[in-house]
Order: structure tokens, then sequence, then C-alpha cells
């Protein structure tokens, strides 16, 4: 029997970098899971081989000449393509394991869109500008930055992100301030980044499947709809908890912390939102019977 823990890790496809799949070992079971499909688990029928017990097809592992565990063949979701496994995330000098938000943050390590790095500070607490936020969120997504030479707001010129924030432009995900203008250094609120990744999600999961959503707290009333999605989602961390009755405060008008935003960009890695959706359908025809 091989030693599960080898395996362990995030996978991210080769060609479709924002589907990863994450390896765990649970009560000596190898499992894998992904946003698309949900945890499930492998049966090994040979060294590097094994079953995915719902899709009933195989998942072959590669190693390297030193025998280190380095790629996934997981043929359901994408038959072309490779998983390559990252590097364990490190960590930060202010983020080590056992932090409530190690988790999310040494996975963006793992994955690249962080720096790899123990010795240097995360500043779990500080506030992420709205063009960091855009970066972050388009650059996990696998989506490149905008080639257009006429950006949409005057205040982006020179910006290092100018190009990430026109894409987010172009995809719809942005739209400007009152000004005119984008602002991209300004810290980005909760709801405001719930709103970006509203406008995304919107056409595919439309506002009535989150009507029974239960806010705790204050939400302007033009992000009640984008924060009800994101609480159904659970695109949030470990510090925002529901209330007895159920009902979430989002904390929409603060300022969004770097582990807050790592928290989302993990979520949306990991959280089945498909399967999400369904039960919210089920429950909700339920409490119409």
């Amino acid at each position: 029997m091989q030693n599960y823990c080898a395996f362990t890790g995030y996978y991210a496809d080769l060609r479709l970098k924002s589907l990863v799949s994450t390896v765990t070992v649970k009560e000596g079971a190898l499992n894998i899971s992904d946003a698309l499909l949900g945890n499930r688990q492998l049966r090994q029928v040979d060294d590097h081989l094994f079953i995915d017990e719902l899709t009933r097809k195989f998942t072959g592992f590669a190693q390297d000449s030193s025998g280190h565990i380095t790629y996934l063949k997981e043929p359901y979701l994408n038959p072309y393509s490779y998983g390559q496994k990252g590097p364990q995330g490190a960590g930060y000098a202010d983020v080590i394991p056992g932090h409530p938000y190690a988790t999310p943050v040494m996975m963006l390590q793992s994955l690249g869109y962080l720096p790899n790095d123990a010795a240097l500070y995360f500043q779990p607490e500080a506030g992420i500008t709205r063009a960091e936020y855009v970066r972050l969120m388009l650059e996990s997504s696998g989506v490149k930055e905008s080639k257009t030479e006429k950006l949409a707001f005057p205040d982006l010129q020179g910006h290092p992100a100018a190009g990430y924030v026109q894409m987010a432009v172009e995809l719809g995900m942005v739209q400007g301030t009152q000004g005119g203008e984008f602002e991209p250094d300004r810290i980005i609120s909760r709801q405001e980044a719930a709103v970006m990744v509203w406008r995304l999600l919107s056409p595919q999961y439309p506002d009535e499947l989150f009507r029974d959503v239960k806010l705790a707290g204050k939400t302007d009333q033009w992000a009640v709809p984008a924060v009800k999605m994101s609480v159904a989602f659970g695109l949030y961390g470990p510090d925002i908890q529901a209330d007895a009755s159920g009902a979430v405060d989002f904390k929409s008008r603060e300022a969004l912390s770097n582990k807050e935003n790592a928290a989302i960009l993990y979520a949306l890695f990991t959280n089945p939102m498909d399967q999400i959706v369904a039960e919210l359908t089920e429950s909700s025809g339920e409490a119409g019977n």
C-alpha cells in the first residue's frame, strides 16, 4: 500500500488553471475534491492508480525521477489535460500553520498566486486595494491582461494592474465610480468585492436562487443580491459566522482584508457551486410545499 500522504496537495490543470483538484487523506482513505464535483473517495487499484468512486473513472498519478508525485490525471473533468502538483505552501511569518487562515493562504502559495516564502509577512489584517483584488481574481481564474491601449479610466494610466482592470471592464466585472475613475489604490469594501464576483456569476446563477438567504448587519441595497450570493456560496473566511437564526453578517461595509481575500479565492477554487445551488433549490421547493 502506498503512503497516501505523498499524493496530497493541490493540482492545477495545465490548460485550465482555475480547475484545481485538492487531494487529501481522510480517515485513512485518499480523497479528491474540486469546485465542480465536490469531494469523493479514491479507491486504490495499483501503485499510482485509483478509481474515483463518483465518476467511476481511473485517476492516476505520475512521479519524477526522485519519486516525488508531480502530476495527476483526472479524465472526467478534462480528459485532454493533466493537473500539476504545486509545492507545499510555506506560510508566512504572520500566518503560520494553525492560523485560522493558513489553509487558504498556503493554497494560494502552492498554486503560485502568492510568494511562497515563510520569511515574508502577509499582513493578514491589512486591506487589499481594488486593483490588487481584480488582478488576483482574474489571474487565479486564468484570465490574461487586456492588450487594449485605450483604457476605460484615466487613473489607470501607468498603473501596474491596468491591464487586469481593463480586462475586468471588458468582462463586465468592473464599473467606474461616480467620478468616472476606478480609484485602483483605494481599499475595496467587502460588498464592492462581492458585487464584482456577482457580475461574473449572475448570468449563470440568477438572484432568484438566493432569495431566501438571510443577512444580518448592514448592507447597502445595491449590494444585497451580490452579498446574498457570496453568503450562499461560502465566499468568506472563518471570522464570518451565521447567527442562531441562520442569518450571516457579511460585514459588508468593512474593508476587505488580505486574509478574507485569500478565503474568497480559496472558496472559489474549492466550493462546489452547482451542488450548493441544487441544495438551495431543493430546500426552497420543500419550503414551498
